[in-house]
């Protein structure tokens, strides 16, 4: 294995071994929104979380509030609206919709790539996390403003 892949499998690795689960992130770059996922989740045998859209830092608080709401308190992530919602910078509360990745391979390969290779060939489930635009319209509804973009895996 390349060494550079081993260190990254080795941090994340320790970071699961400390925490339970690990949250990461791409940028994103001119076609592409930034997205934060989890990694380690499944092993507590929990649904891998997905976010599109949002900013690292905002995306990754609200997927590790989630993940920590799962694991530690016992909260069911349950398919449709979250009822305790997050508020983002700029003060607006954030309306949040959990639904389940329907194509898993094309998720594991597009997005949560650092888990595809931490679960080859096992099974992984994954819920990704809508959020509503500053209106707090969900992009399945009506009236979403296309300004924000979060694609829906």
């Amino acid at each position: 294995m390349n060494p550079i892949l081993e260190t990254i499998q080795g941090n994340i690795d320790d970071l699961i071994k400390r925490h339970g689960w690990m949250v990461t992130g791409v940028g994103g770059d001119d076609g592409t929104p930034p997205f934060v996922y989890t990694i380690g989740l499944t092993e507590l045998r929990l649904p891998e979380l997905l976010l599109t859209g949002l900013s690292l830092n905002t995306g990754g608080a609200i997927v590790n509030s989630i993940a920590e709401r799962m694991f530690i308190n016992k909260e069911t992530l349950n398919v449709g609206p979250q009822p305790n919602g997050f508020t983002v910078p700029g003060g607006y509360p954030l309306r949040l919709h959990a639904q389940p990745v329907n194509n898993i391979r094309d998720a594991l390969g597009t997005y949560l790539v650092q888990a595809r290779n931490r679960y080859a060939g096992n099974m992984v489930g994954v819920m990704q996390l809508l959020w509503g635009d500053d209106k707090n319209v969900l992009p399945t509804e009506p009236g979403y403003s296309i300004l924000m973009p979060q694609p829906i895996v």
